[in-house]
């Protein structure tokens, strides 16, 4: 139905030469009625267009109520035809509407992940034919460079016509579009609009020009199912632009159509002109005649190519061989910071937004903090009212899963600093919405959140971690309930394992209330009842294990061992020395545990190195199976250089017992004992290399080795030191 009464105009969507397109037939039709494909159900948000805080890039975000996970973005960039055709009409007071199937149905009736590849397969076969391999650079050489505006729309419309005929549309969810795209034409020319303009997808143009009987449509739409739909103005970003919107629209370089929509003219020129005060900023050498030079390059190669003017793979190719003399890497830093760029939009403080979108934007402006997508690092002192406010909304957010800032790891022992990295991504508005459940505030939100996972969870570690959270969260009022499930959790649980799980986050959560003045006298009792019962349990649960076992739990053991010197218990630490030094003596704790348990004893000064020489030496008498010793002399070392670098007796015993190991006790220990001077670092590894080499040194203060040693002998073992270090 081609009339003097419907304009459609096929654009691709995102391409500036499109937008060119619209607004140049906008201007010379000047319609009563704009038509653009998009989601009915954001219609009432159109008007937001015209404030003058709406920066694009922008989305409509629109999502189910029903199950607030569900949802869809619809962006728009400063050079998308859509935005043209937006401002067009808000500048012009021209009515404005969204004519695409209704989101509504869409969820109802289809996983709103499920794509169609009815225009994508079509159109790679036409951009292969015209020997491309790339149908977004056929698209652009063939339409977007193009200046005769009128030309390029009745090409589109000749070339989608063709494929049409060829290409039947399967997806029902497409046949489903195209019928309420036509009948919302229908229904503007029924409410008495004469001149109307239809903004759609190239693909879709055949089906609009050319309409079937309205009983057709209207058969096709009858009693669709649909779920309750919100939708709000959300800032974008340039890299998020390829990220596949309810059109299927997408692009790889935001940043070089940017270039395109603000410079028509003098592309090339203006192009490089951006790259090498790019690289400047780098700190790259970059003068006049290299842009002189790269541009002629990207001329020639664009000849070469039978191209009508340099495009982004001419420009690229340029920029490699002349500015980043053949370096990928400054190209790929080009790539990031110009091709896709770092832009962000922004939305109007009116746009509607929900209620916990809206207390964090209050909680934002008052923290004097920014929605960025670049890294920031922000250091907060807990002793200050405004850095412990801080820091109770950024657990909160973490307790609810909105991960705008990461908590990095404390350096030192200190209770009162806290680091964070922000980055705000703007998915996270969807993961707001999906929040948006358990309440209207971030606090009450995280409340809510958190009573439901202490009611089902019953995992006492989750719960722990959970309790972690609540108080630098500044929660008080769920701790209590959190508190009980865990106290409730930890006496059922038969697994010491899982007690020595939930320890660590508990001691945390503890030392909280050093600088957040809370009162943590529960926490700190649960501390000490589930510490006893660890000490209590630990023996018999390291009985019998084998080698994959016996470091699984020694690593538990090892958490345990850095919480509890966090705090300043000495009834606890003796508790604790008193299970070391038991699991360090028996034989059923087994040798690798026993080594790991000495060396933990000897960091807390409970034995001195004499009693470290006795035990190692007992460990690799004569008497003992070598696997056994191998394993005691892995458990020590573990991650433990500095008792060899800095203890010459212990070094000179460990050197002795592998110098006399038969050779095929030596190649059965060598992995273990690979595996503990792995853990070393290059450093610690190349000094024990050098102390191997340069003899046994007789250091001042140093005690001798009982007995007699061969020197001479000993030299025969250098080679083999050298060879377990991998030097």
């Amino acid at each position: 139905m081609e009339d003097s009464q419907v304009h459609i105009i096929g654009i691709r969507h995102h391409g500036p030469g499109s937008a060119r397109l619209v607004e140049e037939t906008l201007a010379l039709l000047l319609p009563d009625i704009v038509l653009i494909e998009g989601p009915p159900d954001a219609n009432g948000l159109i008007e937001h267009v015209a404030d003058q805080e709406m920066t694009p890039p922008v989305v409509l975000m629109l999502y189910s109520q029903e199950d607030l996970s569900r949802g869809v973005f619809y962006p728009f960039a400063e050079f998308s035809p859509e935005w043209r055709a937006l401002r067009f009409g808000v500048k012009t007071a021209t009515p404005l509407r969204f004519i695409d199937l209704p989101v509504a149905h869409q969820f109802a009736i289809t996983d709103d992940r499920e794509e169609s590849t009815d225009f994508d397969d079509p159109l790679m076969e036409i951009a292969r034919a015209g020997g491309y391999e790339d149908k977004e650079r056929w698209w652009e050489t063939t339409f977007e460079h193009r200046e005769r505006y009128e030309e390029q729309r009745e090409a589109i419309f000749t070339l989608m016509s063709a494929l049409r005929d060829h290409y039947t549309v399967s997806s029902q969810r497409e046949l489903l579009r195209e019928a309420y795209m036509r009948s919302q034409i229908r229904a503007a020319r029924a409410e008495g609009f004469t001149k109307i303009a239809v903004i759609c997808g190239a693909w879709h143009v055949p089906a609009l020009q050319t309409m079937p009987p309205k009983k057709e449509d209207d058969l096709l739409l009858k009693k669709l199912p649909k779920v309750k739909i919100g939708a709000s103005w959300v800032p974008w970003t340039y890299d998020r632009l390829s990220l596949r919107s309810g059109y299927g629209a997408g692009i790889r370089s935001p940043g070089w159509y940017d270039h395109l929509w603000h410079h028509p003219k003098a592309t090339t020129e203006l192009w490089m002109v951006k790259m090498a005060r790019l690289l400047r900023e780098k700190g790259i050498d970059v003068s006049p005649a290299h842009l002189i030079e790269a541009t002629r390059a990207a001329e020639a190669l664009a000849s070469l190519r039978s191209l009508p003017r340099p495009g982004l793979p001419e420009l690229q190719d340029a920029a490699r061989a002349v500015l980043c003399f053949g370096d990928d890497t400054l190209l790929a830093f080009i790539h990031e910071h110009l091709v896709v760029g770092r832009v962000m939009g922004s939305v109007p403080s009116t746009a509607p937004k929900l209620p916990l979108e809206a207390d964090l934007e209050t909680q934002r402006k008052g923290f004097r903090l920014k929605f960025q997508e670049r890294r920031e690092i922000i250091d907060l002192d807990l002793r200050e009212t405004t850095g412990r406010a801080k820091s109770a909304l950024f657990h909160r957010l973490s307790l609810l899963e909105i991960e705008w800032g990461k908590k990095l790891p404390a350096s030192g022992r200190g209770t009162f600093k806290e680091q964070w990295e922000l980055r705000w991504h703007p998915e996270l508005h969807l993961k707001i919405t999906e929040q948006a459940v358990w309440g209207n505030t971030i606090e009450e939100a995280a409340i809510s959140y958190s009573r439901s996972e202490a009611r089902k969870s019953h995992s006492l570690e989750r719960l722990c971690h959970l309790l972690a959270t609540l108080l630098p969260a500044d929660l008080p009022s769920v701790i209590d309930e959190v508190i009980a499930a865990v106290t409730n959790l930890a006496a059922l649980a038969v697994d010491v394992t899982h007690l020595m799980s939930a320890l660590p986050p508990l001691v945390l959560t503890a030392r909280y209330g050093d600088v957040r003045n809370t009162n943590t006298e529960m926490i700190v009792k649960l501390v000490e009842g589930i510490t006893i019962r660890i000490c209590v349990g630990l023996p018999a649960a390291c009985t019998a294990l084998d080698e994959e076992q016996s470091e699984d739990i020694f690593d538990k053991i090892k958490d345990v061992h850095e919480s509890l010197t966090l705090l300043s218990d000495e009834a606890l630490h003796l508790a604790w020395a008193n299970t070391l030094t038991v699991l360090s003596t028996r034989e059923e704790g087994g040798d690798f545990i026993g080594g790991g348990a000495t060396r933990l004893l000897f960091r807390m000064q409970r034995i001195d190195e004499d009693e470290v020489a006795r035990r190692l030496i007992y460990a690799l008498s004569p008497g003992n199976d070598w696997r056994k010793a191998a394993g005691w002399i892995d458990g020590f070392l573990s991650g433990n250089a500095y008792a060899l670098l800095f203890n010459d007796t212990l070094f000179a015993l460990i050197d002795r017992w592998i110098a006399n190991l038969p050779v095929d006790a030596f190649l059965s220990v060598l992995p273990a004992l690979r595996r503990s001077f792995s853990e070393f670092s290059t450093g610690e590894r190349r000094k024990l290399k050098e102390k191997a080499f340069a003899g046994r040194p007789t250091q001042r203060g140093t005690k001798d080795v009982p007995g007699q040693l061969d020197h001479e002998r000993a030299k025969g073992s250098l080679n083999v030191i050298a060879d377990i270090l991998g030097l």
